[in-house]
């Protein structure tokens, strides 16, 4: 996406922000033991990240063998270890968002740029009597605020991440809730059984899958990016040409890109 009348390039807002994240969450490389299985299996597929995971495995076989369990084909690479220390570092930085909301829930839920308001999605739906299925790294904070739905679903992958999601969801007294062991690109929903789907900021490995998936089970989708740095991920053309419009919503005290894909009776975009 264009980042054009950004003071700070994404680039750099990522490096910041995963530097605050590791020292937020006391990251290590350690942590990547209890990444869920999707993440482990995607890790390595990455081309620019595999080698260096390579190096970073070189001296720790634990999580040798948890990654060989998912990519059995995965091999260390022989080196010092002053080098496979700084390869330890630099993937613990680089997947600083996944390693902190798995380990620690509710700190990545407490993170600013998922306090989102939601009343933008009350201000179109009569939510008492729609059904919401939610997805993301903003999930556990958007089922809480969704308060009075018809019924609201949660994807979510993560064992852990479903617990601490179950907790809130009941602390906070929301209703018709149900938690699933899910990924957005393969919903265990019949066609057309919610009203609308919030998700992002990402659409997963395959984008088109994703979004074919929300058509079906979902009669309007919400794709929100309200993470600094995440205006990039998906072409704005590309979202265009599949029938979202663009939006901003609030973000604590700023304004962030969405995208709607809506109804045709629902047409006040803003």
């Amino acid at each position: 996406m264009s980042t054009t009348g950004q003071a700070v390039p994404p680039d750099e807002l990522r490096r910041a922000a995963s530097g605050f994240l590791v020292r937020l969450g006391h990251l290590n490389f350690r942590d990547f033991c209890h990444l869920p299985v999707p993440e482990l299996q995607r890790i390595p597929a990455l081309p620019a990240v595999r080698r260096l995971l390579s190096q970073a495995l070189c001296c720790s076989p634990a999580l040798l063998f948890r990654f060989r369990q998912t990519c059995p084909d995965l091999q260390p690479v022989s080196c010092q270890k002053a080098r496979a220390a700084a390869a330890q570092a630099r993937l613990t930085r680089l997947f600083a968002l996944e390693l902190l909301r798995e380990k620690a829930p509710p700190l990545y839920d407490a993170l600013p740029w998922n306090a989102w308001d939601t009343g933008f999605v009350a201000s179109r739906y009569r939510l008492w009597r729609t059904k919401v299925l939610v997805q993301g790294e903003q999930a556990p904070f958007t089922a809480a605020r969704l308060l009075r739905t018809a019924g609201l679903y949660v994807l979510e992958t993560s064992a852990r991440i479903r617990r601490y999601i179950e907790t809130k969801c009941e602390m906070e007294g929301v209703r018709n809730f149900c938690v699933l062991e899910a990924a957005a690109d393969s919903i265990p929903l019949a066609d057309r059984s919610v009203d609308l789907a919030v998700i992002g900021p990402s659409l997963g490995p395959d984008a088109e899958q994703t979004l074919a998936e929300l058509g079906r089970v979902a009669d309007g989708t919400l794709l929100l990016l309200t993470r600094p740095g995440t205006e990039d991920l998906i072409e704005d053309g590309w979202l265009a040409e599949r029938g979202f419009t663009q939006d901003r919503v609030r973000v604590a005290d700023t304004t962030r890109p969405c995208w709607w894909r809506i109804p045709a009776g629902l047409t006040d975009i803003r």
